[in-house]
């Protein structure tokens, strides 16, 4: 694998879909990862979109320099996805991220934080190329918390409890007695 000089540090701002930041995941990895699947209404995620589009290109445009009759390289999996009117985009690491609220204050770590929570993830964009593959990696430093959903692995719902809501549903009525 070659050094990548194509790098570059941003702050988006979405929506939580999967997270994994109060504990990694070791589902695939015995070490685990910190990871989270962002979504970002497809109008403010442009300008990160575009970052990762332009670091893919540079990276192809380095590898025809350095190999011009070289064969076709593989573009690696994007790291953002376009679903109607949002993006998603999924960050990751190995190690723990900072994790501060709105006031800059450290998160309790004890503090389970769920999907829908909104925050701005600083990431680092950093391209490679690998034998055959080039691509964009999407590295998570840290999180600032806009409005935090928490919750526990204990079987307690994760949605909120958004209070009494009249049912859509038609009113059941008893049949008229002289039916009977």
């Amino acid at each position: 694998m070659t050094k990548s000089k194509n790098t570059k540090i941003m702050n988006i701002y979405g929506t939580t879909r999967y997270v994994y930041l109060s504990s990694p995941d070791t589902k695939w990895d015995p070490k685990g990862k910190y990871h989270i699947t962002l979504e970002v209404d497809k109008d403010k995620a442009q300008e990160a979109r575009k970052a990762i589009d332009d670091i893919i290109g540079k990276e192809v445009a380095d590898e025809h320099i350095a190999n011009p009759n070289g064969k076709p390289v593989e573009r690696g999996a994007l790291q953002y996805g376009i679903e109607d009117k949002i993006i998603t985009f999924k960050a990751q690491t190995k190690f723990k991220p900072e994790i501060v609220d709105r006031r800059n204050k450290p998160i309790d770590p004890e503090v389970s934080i769920w999907g829908g929570t909104t925050l701005w993830a600083d990431i680092k964009l950093e391209g490679y190329n690998t034998n055959n593959k080039i691509g964009c990696k999407v590295y998570l430093m840290g999180v600032q918390i806009d409005d935090l959903v928490k919750g526990s692995g204990n079987g307690v719902s994760r949605f909120p409890d958004r209070g009494e809501k009249p049912s859509v549903l038609p009113e059941h009525k008893a049949p008229p007695k002289e039916l009977y």
